[in-house]
């Protein structure tokens, strides 16, 4: 119990960790946006709105736009020359800066025409873009929203003007934070599959290290070796390769026997002992037993290759195929081969002409009885050799 607690507070400070750094980034952006923006605001106040009789109103507007300029500016010092700051400690007190300047807009506008869309603008923008915890987030919503009903009531003249915006803004905080309270836990719930996500890899990564048998993982679309563990760079003697510059492409012998073997994993899944000749230079070939799964690691399709070592079979292979195809006397087929050969020639697709020779040693026998049966095989030797 007490190492699930405590996992699940790492996960959570994991968690808060990544999405103060999304707030940073997306907070960066939006500096960015008001700073560019500005100019166009500064002109407003003292040229656009020069006629304006309300002192109050143009001088609270132009310092909500002065305060959100240098509000962004004191942000960008922060993120790009002060990397020690607390950031859980600047989220929050942007938050609800953000909050009161939005709420605070509104409030003016009511001096000139009565609008509430600052305090909405707001509300929504903060849900939708900063990712904040959202009890937290639930008490700011909560405090600047009381402070903007009771200022509303002192500025509000009109009974059912006052009822429609109470409940409008109210309405639109409740559906703003719901929003909030949703992308949490989708923010949540992605950060959570991820982590998996990486902790499977990770294991599987040990795990395919460790594993004795040569084993090579690749990019099912683009060859890449994304794992390749000791075994199998000794196995295929790449040593003093870069790594770096090497595909999937070396493990099989020609593209067609690529496309092949992609064809039976589309169809099957997996591939059980296939058997292939890999050249490691001129004068070394090795056999390799493959097989061969299809998987998804780190949500990318990959083909995980397993490579059994079967040259020494093959050798032995070989020779017992000699030994039950050639006489050791002469050195030429023997008589099951030779049948074996006669029949592909005469039913195979491709029909040629041949010709079958019969040799008999005359006085074999004489010679057997009366020399011995070394004899024999000397006399069948410089036969076979004459003829």
């Amino acid at each position: 119990m007490r190492l699930f607690s405590s996992k699940h507070i790492d996960d959570q400070k994991d968690f808060t960790a990544y999405s103060n750094e999304l707030f940073f980034e997306r907070l960066k952006l939006v500096s960015f946006m008001l700073i560019v923006t500005y100019p166009g605001f500064f002109y407003a106040d003292f040229f656009l709105l020069n006629t304006v009789a309300d002192q109050v109103y143009k001088g609270v507007l132009a310092s909500i736009h002065l305060s959100g300029f240098l509000l962004s500016i004191i942000f960008l010092l922060i993120y790009y020359f002060y990397k020690r700051a607390r950031k859980g400690l600047i989220i929050h007190v942007y938050t609800v800066l953000f909050l009161f300047i939005g709420a605070t807009a509104s409030l003016n506008s009511q001096l000139l025409n009565g609008n509430i869309y600052a305090y909405i603008i707001i509300l929504l923008g903060i849900s939708i873009i900063f990712p904040i915890q959202p009890n937290k987030l639930l008490i700011y919503f909560c405090s600047n929203h009381i402070y903007f009903l009771i200022a509303l009531c002192f500025m509000e003249m009109g009974y059912f003007s006052l009822i429609t915006k109470m409940i409008n803004s109210t309405g639109t905080a409740v559906i703003s934070y719901t929003i909030a309270f949703m992308f949490y836990r989708l923010r949540k719930r992605d950060f959570d599959n991820k982590w998996k996500l990486r902790r499977n890899a990770d294991s599987f990564r040990r795990l395919f290290n460790m594993n004795p048998y040569p084993l090579i993982l690749t990019n099912l679309q683009n060859d890449e070796i994304l794992l390749i563990n000791r075994e199998a760079i000794d196995y295929y003697h790449l040593q003093n390769q870069d790594m770096t510059k090497i595909d999937g492409k070396f493990l099989f012998a020609n593209p067609t026997e690529k496309q092949t073997i992609l064809k039976m994993l589309d169809e099957h899944q997996t591939i059980k002992n296939y058997e292939l000749e890999y050249e490691v230079s001129p004068e070394l070939k090795k056999w390799a037993m493959l097989n061969l799964e299809l998987i998804d690691y780190l949500e990318q399709p990959c083909i995980l290759i397993g490579v059994t070592d079967i040259t020494s079979l093959k050798i032995k292979e070989e020779e017992l195929l000699k030994h039950a195809s050639i006489d050791t006397l002469t050195g030429v087929m023997n008589r099951r081969s030779g049948m074996i050969l006669l029949e592909k020639k005469i039913r195979g697709t491709h029909q040629q002409e041949f010709i079958v020779c019969y040799i008999d040693i005359n006085g074999l026998k004489t010679v057997n009885d009366n020399y011995g049966h070394s004899v024999g095989d000397d006399l069948i030797k410089t036969s076979l050799r004459y003829h």
